[in-house]
């Protein structure tokens, strides 16, 4: 039961991208497949499609960094790239689909509710989002589910967004993100999976 992590490099000025950190220490934790994507639309793209063409995981657990103090719970990838930011190739892609003849819209299938649940005993702060944004973090969450779809595997994928390390210092995120890793582990261990879809609780 192998499952592929994954955050990006840097871009800009987070010259320290707290989710690639994150993936690189959950590399030694057994069963994980750990990814730094570049901060690119056809770099990241393209590794995604190659590791889950030939990597076959279990679930796709993916982090990005957001400007927010705290951790978003990613409700759903939009089929769109609005950004005027640059990627890290100098590509800038504003009211743009992602697959032209792909759904609006896909839903997380991570077990989102537990995950919220697990960061809430360890105090740490999190929300709900409803969609991921119009940059590389909506755009991979988007491409994972899309190919996962495509290639007929319907196995728990999608995306947590991390604050910037000046919010929360790496060391707690760490924590936070193996907590959000255990549980896709004990959800993989069960019949059914939440769909993602749940209300906020409290």
């Amino acid at each position: 039961m192998r499952i592929l992590v994954a955050g990006y490099g840097p871009v800009g000025e987070v010259r320290e991208n707290p989710s690639g950190r994150l993936a690189e220490a959950l590399a030694a934790e057994p069963g994980v497949h750990a990814e730094v994507l570049p901060v690119s639309y056809s770099g990241a793209e393209q590794r995604l499609e190659e590791l889950l063409d030939t990597l076959h995981p279990a679930a796709v657990l993916l982090f990005g960094v957001q400007a927010e103090p705290g951790f978003r719970l990613e409700r759903v990838a939009l089929n769109l790239d609005h950004e005027s930011t640059p990627d890290v190739a100098g590509a800038v892609r504003r009211e743009r689909a992602i697959r032209e003849q792909g759904p609006v819209a896909y839903w997380s299938t991570l077990p989102l509710r537990e995950m919220g649940a697990a960061l809430s005993l360890l105090g740490i702060d999190w929300e709900w989002s409803q969609h991921a944004g119009g940059f590389l973090c909506n755009h991979g969450f988007y491409v994972a589910r899309d190919c996962c779809t495509r290639l007929g595997r319907p196995i728990p994928c999608g995306l947590v967004h991390v604050p910037p390390l000046s919010a929360l210092p790496l060391a707690s995120q760490v924590i936070a993100a193996r907590a959000c890793l255990d549980t896709l582990r004990a959800a993989l261990g069960r019949p059914s999976l939440s769909a993602g879809r749940g209300e906020p609780s409290g």
